[in-house]
């Protein structure tokens, strides 16, 4: 019995040449004849037989990489434009999706091989971080952000009864506010730290590597000293 399927992914990926390499091996393990995509941030679409050709792209960021995919197929009739399978990996800060799986004419056993296959390689690819660029994230920075302002804006007003429905109309815009600066701001300043999507091949292996740095040095001099600076004024307090 042949069947079909289509398995979608979301969430902030880091794609490395090995994890490249590794899809183009459990595609052609399989299947005899293969083919290699890409489509760059410029909006170029390339197609090619041999996976050298992208591992050796250079990769700039504006012409980076934001779309990979490989393909396979039976029989070298078969057209690719409706492969057998077809394993696409997308840049998440230009794309919702993060990984797409469609397979067509293939039996159960193999559906599910492949199914599963795919599902332990994006565990492979998801980035550590991939939490902070979900929605309940921005909605946390919200409550949070709107919990200190409150606080530090309204302290004196919300102990004043005559000033209730002020402060209910100030707290309302404030939290519409807070929300908006969480999702707007947040996500830029949160996507610069921690990209959403990037495949590190050529300039952006680099451009990593210098994202792993700017979070070492905001990790050691701002969020370090701050705690550090907390629990010192908690201490001090407790004892003087």
């Amino acid at each position: 019995m042949k069947g079909k399927l289509h398995k979608k992914y979301e969430f902030a990926t880091i794609i490395t040449e090995g994890d490249l390499k590794a899809l183009s091996t459990l595609v052609s393990s399989k299947f005899d004849f293969v083919k290699y995509e890409i489509k760059t941030k410029d909006g170029a679409e390339y197609c090619v037989d041999n996976l050298d050709e992208i591992l050796g792209y250079d990769n700039h960021d504006y012409r980076k990489i934001v779309l990979f995919r490989v393909k396979g197929n039976r029989n070298e009739r078969d057209s690719f434009i409706f492969p057998n399978i077809s394993i696409s990996l997308y840049d998440n800060s230009t794309y919702q999706e993060a990984c797409i799986l469609d397979i067509k004419g293939l039996d159960d056993a193999e559906i599910v091989y492949f199914s599963q296959k795919v599902k332990d390689f994006t565990k492979q690819i998801k980035a550590p971080y991939w939490w902070c660029h979900k929605p309940a994230f921005y909605c946390v920075m919200s409550l949070v952000l709107y919990t200190i302002l409150t606080y530090v804006f309204f302290r004196d007003w919300l102990v004043n009864e005559e000033d209730k429905a002020y402060v209910f109309i100030m707290l309302s815009v404030l939290g519409a506010s807070c929300g908006m600066l969480s999702v707007l701001l947040g996500r830029r300043i949160v996507s610069w730290i921690f990209p959403e999507g990037c495949f590190c091949i050529g300039e952006q292996r680099k451009y990593m590597h210098r994202k792993e740095k700017h979070r070492g040095i905001i990790l050691w001099t701002i969020f370090v000293p701050l705690i550090i600076s907390i629990v010192a004024s908690i201490i001090a307090q407790t004892l003087f």
